[in-house]
């Protein structure tokens, strides 16, 4: 019998609450007891695990659409976080058709329905949904698919925009950039951070992380928002001779993760001003019109030559107009190369990250300089998504000994832990040590064998 629970405010109202005390309660037991940040680890993971959507059947009692809503809510929020956890979307949709209501349940902790109206015909409401991780990866194992842990990473985002051959890096003239400013409905679970405002110390850091994605300033600029990394996006426009009514946008990527640099394949979007409707949603990389980087390159623009301040760069002057029947197009087809940016950063941060679904047990033992530097390395353990549970079971002033469960492969956990900011060295029997990576230093674990 599927159980509906109707009392989501009361519930969601209780959780604060408890949350407020458990530092307290935490602070009064001995190092050996602690459960190092596990509350933080679970807290993220139940984020992931949990979907809440507003539902909306047709129906002839209250009763009757409770139940409806329940079995929409259920394959409907079951369908959502395999989205959010499976790397190949295509076996996860067809997994979540094949599986029964009463399977699909049984994968799930709570099943919520609030009413919100119901007239005699049409019944709406909010249904929440909250999945069990063990049940659900103990099933994902069995089907054989490849997970990624995608709550995990938040990006500055550098958006630089190309028009008629000139570079643009500050608004107003930087449209890219506008629109990733604007309020968006795109689902992600990478986190973009676009704050590049006008002020001159902020452009510097831009102006050289755009030059040099793992240098200094490009770490602190990450650190400064608290980011696991940053990413520049370059946007350029063009236009066909051939067919001047067609506006084309090309984007490409440079990404770098707590030193792990990566790339976004480019794509192409394309709208034509005689229908204004876009002629390439899913683009794929314009093999025969590359973009050339060596003409529009954001590093070699005159905003970056020593006599002009960051400030009062030219690249701040008007470009020069797209023709009228152009210019109405640009803010859709920037809206639509955002969206498509977002689900392809995404799918390549589950490509890199993807391991199967089976956990694993290991001990970690963390070096220290002192007792207090263990805050420090526990704040990057519980920043770990793949390690969804550890315990700290002695500390002491020079080594804290932890052990941990996680899911994926040994090597995908070491570099993991690297991009977080510890240096992983492996000890006998799979066991890994771990030592706080200091700002500035680099980190010289080797990905070539985990990461694509």
């Amino acid at each position: 019998m599927m159980e509906v629970l109707l009392s989501v405010r009361e519930i969601s109202a209780m959780s604060p609450r408890l949350l407020r005390f458990l530092p307290f309660l935490l602070f009064l037991l001995p190092p050996f007891l602690l459960p190092a940040s596990a509350f933080a680890q679970q807290n993220r993971l139940e984020e992931a695990l949990f979907v809440s959507l507003p539902v909306n059947v047709n129906a002839t009692s209250e009763n009757e659409g409770k139940k409806k809503a329940a079995r929409l809510a259920l394959r409907t929020t079951f369908a959502e976080v395999l989205h959010r956890f499976v790397v190949d979307e295509e076996r996860a949709q067809a997994l979540a058709q094949s599986l029964s209501e009463k399977q699909i349940r049984a994968l799930s902790e709570t099943l919520i329905v609030e009413i919100a109206d119901f007239d005699g015909e049409h019944f709406t409401g909010q249904a929440s949904v909250r999945f069990v991780l063990e049940r659900l990866f103990a099933r994902l194992n069995k089907e054989g698919l490849q997970v990624s842990f995608t709550v995990a990473p938040s990006f500055v985002l550098i958006p630089v925009f190309v028009r008629a051959g000139a570079t643009e890096l500050w608004p107003p003239q930087n449209l890219w950039l506008s629109a990733w400013k604007t309020e968006s409905t795109d689902k992600s679970w990478l986190v973009p951070i676009t704050p590049i405002e006008a002020n001159a110390a902020e452009r510097l850091a831009v102006l050289d992380a755009v030059k040099d994605l793992q240098s200094m300033q490009a770490a602190l600029l990450a650190e400064q928002y608290r980011a696991q990394g940053i990413a520049v996006l370059l946007a350029t426009t063009h236009t066909d001779e051939n067919n001047p009514s067609v506006l084309t946008l090309s984007v490409s990527g440079r990404l770098n993760q707590r030193g792990f640099p990566s790339e976004l394949p480019p794509f192409s979007v394309a709208m034509d001003s005689t229908s204004k409707s876009p002629l390439s949603p899913l683009a794929d990389p314009l093999a025969d019109s590359p973009v050339d980087s060596s003409a529009d390159s954001p590093v070699d623009s005159p905003a970056d030559s020593p006599a002009d301040s960051p400030a009062d760069s030219p690249a701040d002057s008007p470009a020069a107009p797209l023709a009228d029947s152009h210019a109405a197009l640009l803010a859709p087809l920037l809206k639509q190369a955002r969206t498509e940016t977002l689900y392809r950063l995404n799918r390549l941060w589950k490509e890199q990250t993807a391991h199967a679904a089976k956990r694993r047990k290991l001990r970690i033992v963390a070096e220290l300089s002192s007792r207090e530097e263990w805050g420090a390395v526990d704040n990057l353990l519980s920043a770990t998504p793949e390690l969804v549970e550890y315990g700290l079971r002695s500390l002491s002033a020079r080594q804290a000994h932890v052990v941990a469960h996680h899911y994926g492969s040994p090597s995908l956990l070491k570099a993991a832990l690297s991009r977080r900011g510890l240096q992983v060295s492996a000890l006998k029997g799979g066991d890994l040590a771990v030592t706080l990576l200091k700002t500035g230093e680099s980190n010289d674990f080797n990905t070539d064998s985990v990461l694509p």
